[in-house]
């Protein structure tokens, strides 16, 4: 394993940590996020161009994606029905968007 980005942090039980994480995990690399406006146009921008991000309209959403991943990764299944929850960040308010295999049924 290899770790990307400088280690913020002195913090040893945090250190600890990750390297217990990552001997339990196994990835291929630990990367380290400094919060950087660049460090976030960067992320995004590659999770668009993989297909996880959409961008959404700009006039309408400004810095707004549409985020997706299987259903089988984030579906509470009962009776083989997927009820999804999803929490959103809309112009600095949080809201939860329910949704089925039918679309948006409903914000809270």
């Amino acid at each position: 394993m290899r770790s990307t980005g400088s280690t913020p942090t002195q913090n040893q039980k945090l250190l600890n940590w990750v390297d217990q994480m990552a001997a339990l995990c196994k990835p291929d690399q630990v990367y380290w996020c400094n919060g950087s406006q660049e460090e976030y146009d960067r992320l995004c921008a590659e999770m668009v161009a993989s297909g996880t991000f959409i961008k959404l309209n700009p006039a309408l959403r400004p810095n707004c994606f549409l985020a997706r991943s299987h259903p089988s990764d984030v579906a509470r299944v009962e009776d083989g029905q997927a009820d999804l929850e999803t929490l959103a960040n809309v112009n600095g308010e949080d809201a939860v968007v329910k949704f089925d295999r039918e679309g948006v049924y409903g914000v809270k």
